[in-house]
């Protein structure tokens, strides 16, 4: 079997425990992976938190009195103050919902409070010379103004900075135009320009797509890519499927990061003849034939769930 380059524990390897906690970046790291994704947000007082969602995610927050947080009172982390989301724990999957089923595998953790980006990038210092962080830059893609993200991006990179951290991150997003920013700031900095499945993008029937997608978010997305002018791509959008990675390394992107499931030998052949690495995301993968197939493909990384194929349940 083909081994990949690098393995990168997505929102630190959430088949293991709780994405995006302390106790996961902490375990890929133990795993030996080259790195980890991570979401980021700004508070309401301007503090960079490490968190998938924009708002709290009843899946697995409960209060600090030991109730689990309803769906109807999760709230935007946009609108909430560091300390007042330090008031919430995250290290167990909600009993009432089917998040422990969708990650069989998950440890549950001691008290793990919503980290800052300072705090992981601390712990990452702490416990390795190598290991990378892959931040995404999290923004609301089909917003038309340029410059909404503005704040996250100046806040992450002068944080990385100020951390002496900047030779270990990585950038990725699905608004190209927050990465076209930080390569303007940085232009040695290393950015995966990410993609949506690329079957969302055209008429595809929903039942037949490679990766489930709501309702009304594909009707969206499908409509700002028919008008030519989908708004996260920054000018660069590609006109047919085969143009994407001419249109990421027109952007100035280094690597095209998209759904693994969407790549072939001859859609990776095009990118690394425009000079661009190739690394694919995954979705919950946990079927060790998808795991040996997304390996085959001889992509320069990917970003999963379960980094390592021990991990992956062989399934008939």
């Amino acid at each position: 079997m083909l081994e990949l380059s690098k393995k990168y524990a997505h929102r630190g390897g959430s088949g293991f425990y709780v994405e995006n906690t302390l106790a996961a970046f902490e375990y890929a790291i133990n795993l030996g992976c080259s790195g980890a994704e991570l979401d980021v947000h700004l508070t309401k007082d301007k503090q960079v938190v490490v968190h998938h969602n924009a708002k709290l995610n009843h899946l697995y927050t409960r209060k600090l009195d030991g109730n689990w947080l309803k769906q109807s009172e999760e709230r935007p982390i946009s609108e909430l103050t560091l300390s007042e989301l330090k008031q919430y724990e995250i290290g167990v999957p909600n009993p009432h919902t089917d998040y422990h089923k969708k990650f069989p595998k998950i440890i549950p953790a001691g008290f793990q409070a919503i980290p800052t980006l300072q705090e992981v990038i601390q712990l990452v210092k702490q416990k390795s010379d190598e290991f990378r962080l892959l931040i995404e830059i999290k923004t609301d893609i089909l917003a038309n103004s340029h410059f909404a993200w503005m704040p996250l991006v100046e806040a992450v990179l002068n944080l990385v900075s100020r951390e002496g951290f900047t030779e270990r991150a990585e950038y990725c997003s699905f608004d190209w135009r927050s990465l076209i920013e930080i390569k303007t700031r940085q232009p040695r900095v290393k950015t995966w320009f990410t993609t949506h499945p690329l079957d969302w993008l055209i008429g595809i029937e929903e039942h037949d797509l490679s990766l489930s997608c709501r309702t009304q978010r594909l009707r969206q997305l499908r409509k700002a890519f028919a008008s030519g002018k989908a708004p996260w791509f920054a000018g660069y959008q590609p006109t047919t499927l085969d143009e994407f990675p001419e249109m990421v390394r027109r952007a100035g992107g280094d690597v095209w990061f998209g759904y693994w499931a969407g790549f072939s030998g001859a859609t990776i052949d095009l990118a690394r003849q425009q000079g661009i690495e190739v690394a694919g995301w995954t979705n919950n993968l946990d079927n060790r034939n998808d795991y040996q197939a997304i390996n085959s493909l001889n992509l320069d990384a990917h970003c999963i769930d379960y980094p390592f194929d021990e991990f992956i349940e062989t399934k008939n």
